[in-house]
């Protein structure tokens, strides 16, 4: 190599060749990292790249940006002159921020009550009953054994070695063809539960807590009763028995079938948003306000209960400042309640009752 040669190369690298991107296609420093990214990288893409670049238009904020479509990275990339120009600045609204403060009851996490555990009152001649593990379907049996893991993981279960008391299970499939695997405390501890005093709540007050406002929320608690642990005692009379053995419940997971878990958990609700203007229905919390301002305040309020009880949200299934709310067969919006298409439909569609009976039936007597 001559010293001219040489003399090029090195210039090459310092960018200080006179030649142009497109003359250095047969440069011999491509195994150079700094190099390649500086000078080779068009031609290298274009020799190793069969397929033309993909650039697709999209809208940033309002403004329109050329980006090239990359199947193979997880994030796209945008100038720092193009942020600096139209994104540094850009404001984001208070419902924005609110859940960005919050979001840790969004994170889709099974969440667990901080403060508070449920207890079952049980009568005080409850005799232990004690059932056997029924025989699971040959077809379902690996999907019971599966969700019987998956809730042992989750923490929603744990093993137990011994128990008085034990329901037998009854797997239920589901929709999606998943397993739901549900005690059978019908037959077990229900009959000595004592149901705590406490009203349930009733939609007319939900109705008139939401009176009045001009948009309306509603929080869609994750997996509800799940959320709430049991105490140490409790936990003995929801052992139910599998084909993995004996378990037992540590969290409400146990509340379609036994008796004492809605009422529960309703109660533990009261505490949890005692002061707070908004409405709760088991698993949903209704609010709105009479401003913006009043139902971002309220807003934060339940979301601060919740950060603080420990309590999580499924937010697929959150409303946020709507002009309007659904609540069983009524809809509540700025001028107050109304029913459903749906339910108006099912009585004018109804067919005419032709006896004493339907007619009684009709009338829902």
């Amino acid at each position: 190599m001559d010293d001219k040669e040489g003399n090029d190369r090195r210039s090459h690298v310092r960018g200080e060749t006179s030649g142009s991107e497109e003359e250095t296609t047969e440069c011999k420093l491509q195994d150079e990292l700094v190099h390649i990214l500086k000078y080779c990288v068009k031609k290298m893409k274009a020799r190793h790249n069969k397929v033309p670049e993909i650039i697709v238009k999209v809208k940033l904020n309002g403004m329109p940006i050329d980006m090239e479509l990359d199947t193979g990275a997880s994030v796209s990339l945008i100038s720092e002159e193009f942020y600096a120009k139209h994104l540094k600045n850009t404001k984001t609204s208070k419902l924005e921020e609110l859940l960005r403060k919050y979001g840790d009851v969004f994170d889709g996490e099974l969440g667990t009550t901080k403060n508070i555990k449920a207890h079952i009152r049980v009568r005080k001649d409850a005799k232990p009953i004690f059932y056997k593990a029924r025989t699971v379907p040959y077809a379902i049996k690996d999907a019971v054994n599966a969700e019987l893991k998956r809730l042992e993981l989750e923490g929603v279960i744990e093993k137990a070695d011994y128990s008085e008391w034990a329901a037998s299970i009854v797997p239920v499939s589901k929709d999606n063809g998943s397993i739901r695997i549900c005690g059978d405390f019908k037959v077990t501890i229900n009959r000595y539960v004592e149901n705590p005093e406490h009203s349930m709540p009733n939609p007319n007050e939900l109705y008139q807590r939401l009176n009045g406002g001009k948009t309306f929320s509603k929080l869609a608690l994750s997996q509800a009763y799940q959320q709430v642990e049991l105490d140490e005692e409790s936990r003995k009379y929801v052992t139910i028995n599998t084909p993995l053995g004996l378990y037992r419940y540590i969290t409400q997971r146990f509340t379609i079938w036994c008796l004492s878990s809605t009422t529960t958990f309703s109660v533990f609700m009261d505490k949890v948003l005692q002061g707070v203007p908004c409405g709760c229905t088991i698993d949903d919390i209704s609010l709105t306000g009479r401003t913006e301002a009043e139902h971002l305040h309220n807003l934060e309020k339940v979301l601060e209960r919740l950060h603080i009880n420990g309590l999580k949200c499924n937010l697929s299934k959150c409303e946020f400042m709507k002009p309007s709310l659904k609540y069983l067969s009524f809809i509540v919006d700025e001028e107050g309640i109304h029913m459903t298409e749906d339910a108006i439909a099912a009585v004018t569609e109804a067919p005419r009752p032709e006896s004493r009976s339907e007619m009684q039936s009709f009338l829902g007597l």
